[in-house]
């Protein structure tokens, strides 16, 4: 949500969107539903102030929503600096921490990368460099508020980015992933163990305390 790049027909208010998240939750409360988390995934966007205006507007409250995401996707080549992975996720996470107050109390949820991934339309240097930005702020610890990484698809994948990619999905700052790991790649997409290629998505998860 918030400021995406598709042009869509908008129906309702944010009072309408408030309620309805509200509605779906007790739907599913209703039903007994209770290992369910309730993401709100951001557009790339909101790195931009014009963007950013809508994440206080639609967050739906601290009391129902478990978790803040993101996207970050490659769209540039890496010599425009301010489009790298570091410098979007960084002018994110600092709107984000800076905002942070009662009623919309980012800080209180755990956050995530909710989609990441270089197209094929970028060059291969561009496409390996997007997973050694990644790499890199890992090591670097500077978004210790960011607990997930989530790669958008396996068409993004391939041979020729697939040293950059494994360097990532080993890091040391992962605690549990999917199960989808270098030795699974085949021909020239990532396969997921008893999925389908063209779909395969990888989930990674940072390791943190519970408080």
């Amino acid at each position: 949500v918030a400021g995406g790049n598709v042009k869509t027909e908008v129906f309702g208010t944010v009072e309408d969107y408030h309620a309805m998240w509200r509605n779906y939750r007790a739907k599913f409360e209703e039903c007994g539903a209770d290992n369910v988390q309730w993401v709100m995934d951001f557009s790339r966007s909101i790195h931009k102030d014009e963007g950013f205006k809508w994440v206080e507007r639609l967050w739906p409250g601290d009391d129902v929503v478990s978790w803040l995401f993101f996207n970050c996707f490659a769209s540039h080549p890496e010599s425009k600096e301010k489009f790298r992975f570091g410098s979007v996720v960084s002018r994110i996470y600092d709107k984000l921490a800076a905002a942070s107050g009662p009623g919309h109390d980012y800080l209180s949820k755990p956050w995530g990368i909710g989609a990441h991934g270089a197209p094929e339309e970028l060059a291969t240097e561009d496409r390996n460099a997007h997973f050694r930005q990644i790499t890199e702020c890992l090591d670097s610890e500077r978004f210790p508020q960011i607990k997930a990484y989530v790669h958008f698809s396996g068409h993004f994948v391939s041979p020729d980015i697939r040293e950059a990619y494994v360097s990532m999905l080993q890091n040391k700052s992962f605690a549990v992933n999917d199960g989808t790991m270098a030795s699974n790649f085949s021909g020239d997409v990532l396969v997921e163990p008893g999925g389908d290629s063209h779909e395969s998505k990888i989930l990674a998860k940072l390791g943190h305390d519970e408080d």
